[in-house]
């Protein structure tokens, strides 16, 4: 009760300050294109919460990989009646790190931790590799080598971890440990690449190497992309206002009600850790609503069973196998399995059958195609010809999939005919924004040339030479895709965000990204 005394007494200071200095939600006209960039994503949270103080949410949006999470949670936001300011709705896209960290010490706060590629996370996993090591290079002490793949079994199937492994991974360790059992020699070569390709997706969790891991496409990764696109459908439901109708959930909103009066008139230009600094209290108010919102069994509505785009146009992108390539990919898992040479895994399709899969909903996907195909500004961009509708799938398949890039996932299945490789694919999305109507794209992005990554996965896949990697990815080739992206911004919001690591300077990261000025295109450097 004093707690709630404390808040009221300074509602009453700060309430006529909220009703008439901050301007009131208006329709905005400019759309976001947003780069993904994995682990960092709070960068785009900083970005965009500056963005929207000053010209409220985007008309519409596009971003693959970490950025189809933030869209998401950005049209999540739009649905919500409870801001009434583009203040109120900046300091919610602010109060998405609180979120995080409300639920830090919950095994749903841990594996939302995992999107950030937090070795601390999986720490216990991780100090696992050594001994992986050392029982590899004693090929004669089987016993040593079993011990340690059940002890990172146990790991893996333990009440901190089970929520974060995923199930192919924690498979994999076990037949392994079903095949070292047998004490067969002829097993024996088999038993150690996979021991080693355990070691491998340990040691080289997240490190998105593109050019020297063989078995980047095939290799299951640690983490459970299911499970996390079900955790961030959670988060949007949150953001979204869903599911409020009982009683504990008319208390939630209550605590975000007194969240907004009191924290929204002095957050103008602040971070999350400025604002509590300034008002212990915000942080109170929304760890307490949203604990209560993740103890509540009320899920009558959620938001990743809605269709992309039904509320805002948005256009989440992943890249997309289709044609011989299913066939040559599912030859490569199944041989995989068995396999024993250290140099497996080469896997390279027909440039044709590699195109840029974008969701939405069906009439804006045929305008944009209908652009890409018959208007001279889009029939030479070489990304825009990648160009493959997705349709109006559930987010939820959005977020098992576009965030699963090779070094955090295997290549996985998306319809029965395509498979996904991940989002890495349109990291400057703003011809797909400017083909569906968009007269004024902000690009939201880091200074630099294009994701090495990127280019190399690219590579690996196709085979091509120099002159096609240029045509999508130079920023010496006016002409070349990336080029034609950021010369049709109108403005790009240009961060610093790959100076920072996020684990140990997160705030700075968040920071750095809200105050990045915007700039004229094309350059961001």
């Amino acid at each position: 009760m004093s707690t709630l005394k404390a808040i009221s007494s300074t509602l009453l200071l700060t309430a006529s300050l909220s009703l008439t200095s901050i301007d009131a939600l208006a329709a905005t006209n400019y759309c976001a294109a947003i780069r993904g960039n994995g682990e960092l994503m709070p960068a785009h949270w900083g970005a965009m919460s500056s963005l929207v103080e000053e010209k409220g949410l985007p008309s519409a949006m596009a971003g693959g990989s970490s950025a189809s999470i933030t869209i998401f949670l950005l049209e999540s936001l739009s649905l919500n009646p409870l801001p009434k300011t583009m203040l109120e709705q900046g300091l919610l896209i602010k109060s998405f790190q609180g979120y995080f960290e409300s639920l830090s010490q919950t095994p749903e706060g841990l594996a939302l931790q995992s999107l950030f590629a937090d070795k601390e996370v999986f720490e216990s996993i991780i100090a696992t590799a050594p001994n992986l090591e050392e029982a590899l290079k004693s090929p004669a002490n089987k016993s040593l080598l079993q011990k340690h793949l059940a002890n990172l079994l146990t790991l893996t199937q333990s009440n901190d971890m089970k929520e974060l492994i995923n199930p192919d991974f924690i498979l994999y360790v076990s037949k392994t440990i079903d095949l070292l059992k047998k004490n067969d020699p002829a097993l024996s070569n088999i038993v150690n690449y996979r021991s080693g390709q355990i070691l491998y997706s340990i040691k080289y969790f997240g490190k998105f190497d593109a050019n020297t891991d063989k078995t980047l496409f095939v290799r299951p990764g640690l983490i459970h992309f299911k499970k996390l696109a079900e955790l961030i459908g959670n988060m949007g439901d949150f953001y979204a206002n869903y599911n409020m109708d009982s009683e504990n959930g008319k208390k939630i909103q209550e605590l975000m009600q007194q969240f907004l009066n009191l924290c929204s008139p002095l957050s103008k230009g602040l971070s999350w850790r400025e604002i509590n600094n300034k008002q212990p209290l915000c942080r109170q108010l929304l760890g307490n609503a949203v604990l209560r919102y993740q103890s509540s069994n009320t899920k009558i509505n959620s938001r990743a069973a809605e269709a992309v785009g039904s509320h805002i146009p948005t256009f989440p992108t992943t890249s997309v196998l289709g044609g011989e390539a299913v066939d040559q990919f599912t030859k490569l898992y199944v041989d995989y399995q068995t396999n024993t040479n250290p140099n497996f895994g080469d896997f390279s399709v027909s440039p044709n059958d590699l195109r840029f899969g974008y969701w939405g909903q069906l009439q804006d996907l045929a305008k944009i195609e209908s652009q890409f195909q018959s208007n001279s500004e889009y029939t030479h961009d070489a990304k825009s010809q990648k160009f493959l509708a997705l349709g109006p799938s559930p987010w939820s398949q959005v977020l098992t999939t576009s965030p699963a890039e090779p070094g955090l996932s295997r290549i996985v299945a998306l319809t029965q005919n395509q498979l996904s490789a991940g989002g890495w694919s349109d990291l400057h999305p703003v011809m797909v924004l400017k083909a569906y109507g968009c007269n004024d794209i902000i690009y939201v992005t880091r200074k630099g040339d294009e994701s090495v990554f990127a280019q190399g996965v690219f590579r690996r896949l196709t085979n091509s030479s120099e002159e096609t990697l240029n045509e999508f990815y130079s920023m010496n080739h006016s002409q070349s895709s990336i080029m034609l992206s950021q010369k049709n911004a109108s403005a790009i919001k240009c961060t610093n965000w790959n100076s920072f690591h996020v684990t140990s300077e997160l705030n700075a990261l968040v920071e750095e990204a809200m105050h990045a000025t915007l700039i004229p295109p094309p350059y961001c450097k």
